[in-house]
């Protein structure tokens, strides 16, 4: 039997995740579910033993990010190098759509998730300016003009940036989304 660690995370994620779990109980899935917290407040680390439940099981299900739960999007991304979001759409007959035409949908949607606002290079360009007064994009222009608002980095060096195997695989291996990085040149 397979253990997955379901973390709902905020939002929307509770929801989803709480009805995946329920269907896949439904639907007699021999998986065995662990639910343990996964933070004791607001913006507070992963507990240890969270962190040693998700090294241990086969999968992990995460619902969807927010403010309080970044440090376990941060963990789950660079400590568990899970890179992917993996968005499954299907159209079903007899379901309401925005589409035209929408019979024949059945796609699956990798996002990678190494970069922008999700890998926890983030935050507020007031505190980005505090950190590096002095810095100037090429017209000589500081931060100060762009005013309220946040900041993401996106990190390449002479190694590379890592990009993940598994985006190159054939699209019959998209169930893992904990695929093992890969170096690539950018």
């Amino acid at each position: 039997m397979k253990t997955i660690v379901a973390l709902p995370g905020e939002g929307i994620g509770i929801e989803v995740v709480e009805a995946t779990c329920e269907l896949l109980a439904a639907a007699s899935v021999p998986v065995k579910i662990l639910t343990p917290p996964q933070i004791t407040a607001p913006g507070s680390p992963v507990p240890e033993e969270t962190k040693r439940l998700c090294r241990e099981a086969d999968a992990v299900l995460f619902g969807a990010a927010g403010p309080a739960t970044t440090r376990v999007v941060g963990w789950l991304r660079w400590e568990m190098d899970a890179w992917g979001g993996v968005r499954p759409a299907k159209f079903y007959a007899g379901m309401r759509s925005p589409l035209a035409d929408p019979d024949g949908i059945d796609l699956v949607v990798i996002r990678e998730n190494s970069e922008g606002m999700y890998p926890g290079r983030e935050g507020n360009l007031a505190e980005l300016a505090r950190a590096l007064p002095d810095l100037r994009d090429r017209f000589g222009r500081g931060l100060e003009r762009r005013g309220d608002g946040r900041f993401a980095v996106k990190v390449v060096t002479r190694d590379g940036v890592v990009r993940p195997r598994s985006l190159r695989r054939s699209a019959s291996s998209h169930a893992s989304c904990a695929g093992a990085p890969a170096r690539s040149r950018a």
